[in-house]
This record gives structure tokens, sequence and C-alpha cells, in this order.
């Protein structure tokens, strides 16, 4: 549930999700309210919303290397000797390929072939992902400028740097602070921070460096409680 899966739109005055409200943070809040008019001290957010998927695979890889040593992000995963690996055919699959040699790391470690991994970048080169324009963006402007990629047609017109997608990202809408609870803040933050470049802000649109200090740090928690801090 990263930065770019809360989204509304309107059809025809109709409110929607764009599929994805379930991995949305209203999702999340609604559920809070819901638990609190149980009486269950339980709050539901996720950890990665400040983050684009290049980034949370970048945390995951570097780390936590054991454990995406058994990733499998793949649309027709098959078994094979006791354990699952990834097709290496679809899109799904070649935007993992891509992500992990943008992040100069082996993609075979998780199960992908030389051949599939030769594919993969081949596909991209032809074909596109399906990421955010600025997420696919960058990713391309990284495997071009790292040599993983031939200058093709497709994929100049599509590389171009965005340093908002290595950053954590925040804004009032999709990635707000005050929509975590305050004790998580500051140690998610500290952990974040070590694989990624630095924290932007939106503004009208656009995105500003900064340092979140401590009045931002310590917003008052959106569905604040009296007992917010109470961890059993």
């Amino acid at each position: 549930n990263e930065y770019d899966t809360t989204v509304k739109g309107n059809y025809k005055g109709i409110t929607h999700y764009h599929g994805l409200y379930d991995q949305s943070k209203y999702f999340d809040n609604a559920l809070t309210r819901y638990f609190s008019k149980k009486g269950w001290n339980f709050k539901q957010y996720s950890i990665l919303r400040s983050l684009s998927e290049l980034l949370i695979l970048k945390v995951l890889v570097k780390r936590y290397p054991e454990l995406q040593q058994q990733q499998v992000s793949c649309h027709a995963a098959h078994e094979h000797n006791g354990r699952m690996l990834p097709c290496g055919a679809c899109e799904k699959c070649r935007r993992i390929i891509g992500m992990l040699m943008a992040l100069d790391e082996d993609p075979k470690r998780c199960g992908y072939t030389d051949e599939q991994i030769k594919n993969g970048l081949d596909a991209l080169e032809k074909k596109g992902v399906k990421q955010l324009g600025s997420d696919a963006a960058h990713l391309y402007y990284l495997l071009l400028s790292k040599g993983h990629l031939k200058a093709t047609e497709h994929s100049k017109k599509l590389a171009k740097m965005y340093p908002e997608i290595v950053s954590l990202r925040f804004d009032l809408e999709r990635s707000n602070s005050a929509d975590l609870p305050l004790y998580i803040r500051k140690p998610l933050y500290k952990i974040l921070a070590k694989y990624s470049e630095g924290c932007v802000i939106q503004r009208k649109g656009k995105w500003y460096t900064f340092t979140p200090d401590k009045d931002y740090l310590n917003q008052p928690y959106l569905l604040r409680k009296k007992d917010e801090y109470k961890t059993t």
C-alpha cells in the first residue's frame, strides 16, 4: 500500500477509487474508525505510504536480502522442486527485473534465469510497465544511465529523472504524517531515511526538498485517541 495506491476518481458524479480502495488510506482510516466504535484498540495504517514501488523494493533487497530471495511478484508463478518461481515473462516480472537491475541487484537471487533477465530487459526496450508516469520514467532513466537498456526510440521517450521517486514523499492527501500514530513516526522514518535520497513535500502540485522537523513529526494523530501510545 504505497504512495500511488491512494487515488480518487469521479465518473458521472460517482466517486470511485480506481479499483484500489482496499489499498488506500481511506480504507485504513475507515477500518480504524470501525475498530474504535467497537471499542477495540486497533489501528490500521500502512508504513509504506511515503514510498514508491522502487523505494519499497530497495528497502526489501538492501535491508532484508534473505526475505527478498523469496520474493515472487508475478502474475503466473509456478512451483518447481518445492519452490515457487516467477514466470519471467509477464509485465510484473519485467518490472521487477528492471527495478532490481536499476538498484544494482541480481534478479537471479529471487529465481529469475539469465535468459529471463535478458528477455525482460529486451521487453523493456519495446514495451512499457504499469506504473505511474513518473515512476516508469525514473526507472527507465536509471536503466539507461547504467547501461542496462539500449537507447531505443521507446526507452529514450520514456526516460526522465524524477528525484522524488527515490525520496520519502509527503503531502496532505496520499502520504500525510498525521495518518500515522505518533509513536511510530520517528523510528519508522529513521529506518526509511537510510534507503532514500532525502524527503520531499508537495505544495501546489510541486515537490520541494524538506526535513521533517519536530513540529511536523508531532502533528496530532488524525484519528487521535487518549490511549494511542498503548501497544497492548
